[in-house]
């Protein structure tokens, strides 16, 4: 009986796997034809390097990256990289002008003494300026 119910268990599996496989399996297969006419026209495409052909290259080039077929090149990921830097820093810099425009009262005497003190002859502070254009006073 036990044996029974195992087999059983296993049949319900097996046939849950198959449902689960069968989309998965249709995508790869047009993921394949795809790839197959990508080929077939890539290898139809007379030598040379007219703009035109050029053109249609990285067309599919974009395509093939999109799908995930394959990797970026390395400059358009250098490129992403430095852009996601630039908004990085832009929206810290945001940040930190908003803090600044919010301090408080305690926060603003001792940035006027701060400043004060380096107007003085420094006075003991060192001052630092910051990747993002901004003086600190240590």
């Amino acid at each position: 009986m036990e044996q029974a119910e195992a087999l059983f268990k296993r049949a319900r599996k097996l046939r849950r796997a198959v449902d689960a496989v069968q989309p998965l399996l249709q995508a790869a297969q047009q993921e394949a034809e795809y790839l197959e006419t990508v080929e077939l026209e890539l290898a139809q495409m007379p030598p040379g390097g007219s703009e035109q052909q050029l053109a249609a290259l990285r067309e599919v080039q974009e395509e093939l990256v999109e799908s995930k077929v394959i990797k970026p090149p390395p400059e358009a990921a250098l490129a992403a990289k430095a852009a996601a830097k630039g908004r990085k820093a832009q929206k810290k810099q945001h940040k930190s002008a908003a803090a600044a425009a919010g301090s408080t009262k305690a926060g603003l005497n001792s940035s006027l003494a701060a400043a004060a003190a380096v107007a003085a002859g420094g006075a003991g502070l060192r001052q630092y300026v910051s990747p993002g254009g901004f003086t600190v006073l240590v």
